[in-house]
């Protein structure tokens, strides 16, 4: 490092220590879900496979077809959670992805969830014909952690001086994850915040994975947003979604 680096790193430090109680503020809590060497056996979470439901659950349908199932999220595998999330209960998560492109990923019906209370006697549904089988991957979940803006698009409410210095420390200590819960949005291509608005939260963040045939934005992430009002009585009628 030369003269010039260490002048900017004093002055980067400096920015982010005039600040402490913005910072604390701005942070949310995070769940990283990493792959799990154990089996993607009925009713634990995992990423893609077929869902686990309650016997006889239609499987859902979008205006071009049928949803593509791609996770599942046991809230009870969780050895330590956020007060955000439901403390019991399995979540699938649907969406609209095929061929055609028929729903496009910021519509409203590009993302589809079915909540069960009591995950017990729940049955493999196989997909209807035509949108083939994928592998399942299963994840275990890591301790909740804090996230802070990755983007300075991500805040509407910055302490000036701060955004530019903040952002490029954050992005030099935060772990990608490759799917997490709650956080803010993954820095990608978009140049903005895809978060609906100041009553939602991000729910689920996914990334592209080769491996179970999902690209979304050409290799981006998949951002799924619910309201926070609604993930307090564990309500997923009502999903957002953009993808970048």
């Amino acid at each position: 490092m030369n003269q010039d680096g260490l002048d900017d790193a004093l002055d980067q430090a400096a920015a982010i220590a005039a600040h402490p109680e913005w910072i604390r503020a701005a942070a949310r809590p995070i769940v990283g879900l990493l792959p799990s060497t154990g089996p993607a056996s009925v009713g634990r979470s995992r990423l893609g496979g077929e869902p686990d439901l309650p016997p006889g659950t239609p499987w859902p349908h979008h205006p071009g077809g049928p949803y593509r199932f791609v996770a599942q999220i046991n809230f009870a595998e969780m050895w330590s959670r956020p007060a955000e999330l439901p403390s019991k209960g399995l979540l699938s998560l649907f969406v609209a992805d095929d061929d055609e492109q028929s729903v496009f990923w910021q519509e409203k019906h590009y993302t589809f969830a079915i909540f069960t209370p009591d995950p017990s006697g729940l049955v493999r549904h196989e997909p209807p014909p035509g949108l083939g089988a994928q592998p399942a991957l299963a994840v275990r979940f890591l301790d909740p952690e804090i996230d802070l803006p990755r983007d300075d698009v991500q805040r509407e409410d910055w302490p000036d001086g701060l955004a530019e210095p903040l952002v490029a420390w954050w992005r030099q200590q935060v772990t990608p994850h490759g799917a997490y819960l709650l956080g803010y949005p993954a820095v990608s291509t978009l140049a903005y915040d895809p978060t609906p608005g100041p009553e939602w939260i991000s729910l689920l963040t996914l990334a592209s994975v080769e491996e179970l045939g999902w690209c979304w934005h050409d290799g981006d992430y998949l951002h799924v947003f619910i309201e926070r009002e609604r993930l307090a009585r564990a309500d997923f009628s009502n999903l957002a979604a953009d993808a970048g």
